[in-house]
């Protein structure tokens, strides 16, 4: 595919002063910073639905389901391909359906990491439709990502996803492309030449923003540069470089650090 430049993050500036001579500004320190996951909506997109694939849930009865990635979708009755929600979403908001109900009862949903809480998730009468949006909590990357239990009456069982909470993905690396610290969602870093770096993410980052800024002062007459670019549906392309007159860019392996919001 065309790569499509999605973010470019200048540093290390050079700067002066009446009290001193040209410098160049301190880059920022290559550590992963904790970031506070941020919602992200999408067109409602069906993950599950017991009419299609289970049957009815009965009482007393537990199961395990997956939430994001590509595969597992079809066994659930839910959409094949699943519904672009990334491995490193921590929760996801949805409508939960109770559908061909035949007695009174309540769910209950949990992460499948975690124990089942006392919270009812969805109460439903026989013979009527019960609803309710709600954000369910999931294992990051997990199958399963999360597990519900019906209590009481069977019914049937259709969740439709409207959004997902993750962080952003943030992946410090040293000059030779060692990863120094990262998170969920990076799966092999490549340094097939100098200053440039590939990125294989293991998740669709076409719908990314990623940005780049080396951590370390590369001198050059105007300063240096890193810039993120989506290459293809995994990949994230870096390039660090020191630039010079006419901007001339020449490229230098450098400590870089990105980040990556989807």
């Amino acid at each position: 595919m065309t790569a499509v430049v999605a973010g470019v993050m200048a540093f290390g500036m050079v700067s002066a002063s009446a009290s001193g001579p040209a410098r160049t500004a301190a880059a920022p320190d290559p550590l992963v910073e904790l970031q506070q996951a941020s919602f992200v909506a999408i067109t409602p997109c069906r993950i599950v639905d017991t009419r299609v694939q289970g049957g009815l849930f009965v009482s007393k009865e537990t199961r395990s389901f997956v939430a994001s990635g590509t595969t597992g979708f079809q066994a659930q009755g839910g959409k094949a391909g699943g519904c672009d929600i990334p491995v490193t979403a921590s929760s996801i908001t949805a409508n939960i359906s109770s559908v061909g109900a035949t007695g009174k009862g309540y769910i209950r949903a949990w992460a499948a990491d975690s124990t089942e809480p006392n919270a009812t998730l969805l109460s439903y009468n026989a013979n009527e439709s019960g609803d309710n949006h709600a954000v369910i909590p999931i294992v990051p990357g997990g199958s399963p990502a999360f597990k519900m239990k019906n209590y009481a009456g069977p019914t049937g069982v259709v969740i439709d996803v409207t959004g997902y909470y993750a962080a952003p993905i943030t992946l410090s690396l040293d000059s030779l492309g060692n990863v120094l610290n990262g998170s969920a969602g990076i799966e092999n870093v490549l340094h097939p030449s100098t200053g440039t770096y590939l990125v294989d993410t293991g998740i669709d980052v076409t719908n990314c923003v990623p940005t780049a800024v080396s951590s370390s002062p590369l001198g050059g007459i105007l300063g240096s540069t890193a810039e993120a670019v989506v290459t293809d549906v995994n990949t994230i392309e870096v390039k660090v470089g020191a630039l010079g007159l006419g901007g001339l860019l020449t490229l230098v392996d450098a400590p870089t650090v990105l980040h990556l919001v989807c």
